[in-house]
């Protein structure tokens, strides 16, 4: 195929992107929908609707493909990259459970008894090899 192009989708914390880009790394077009990154019910909490990722993508994975009708039969490959540590818990059917706690969060669980000894060397050995 001539020249092929990967459709890329970039979740960050206050905007989706949609980039269409070539073999040569070469972006071709961009589409962006901007959102306030999460709401606060208390300090130090951080929240998103699921709903508002969903609908950000929808929106620029439509007008990437409306505003580029000449580059779309190129596309060969889809990837996406999101926020980090920032997941949706489903239900069975594939709802959301609650709102997002985002990375931004400042909540923290307490440890009410220590590990046990395996555990705790378990993540000490992880530690050792991400410093080496």
């Amino acid at each position: 195929m001539d020249n092929p192009i990967v459709l890329t989708f970039d979740c960050g914390t206050q905007s989706i992107r949609a980039l269409l880009v070539d073999k040569k790394g070469n972006i071709l077009a961009k589409e962006q929908e901007q959102f306030t990154p999460y709401y606060s019910l208390e300090p130090g909490y951080a929240e998103q609707k699921p709903e508002i990722y969903w609908n950000a993508l929808v929106k620029v994975s439509k007008n990437i493909h409306l505003n580029n009708k000449n580059l779309v039969d190129k596309i060969i490959a889809v990837t996406i990259t999101t926020i980090r540590d920032t997941f949706v818990c489903l239900d069975k059917q594939g709802k959301p459970l609650r709102d997002i706690i985002h990375w931004l969060d400042q909540r923290e669980a307490k440890c009410e008894e220590p590990l046990p000894v395996k555990s705790s060397l378990a993540f000490s050995i992880v530690g050792l090899k991400d410093a080496l």
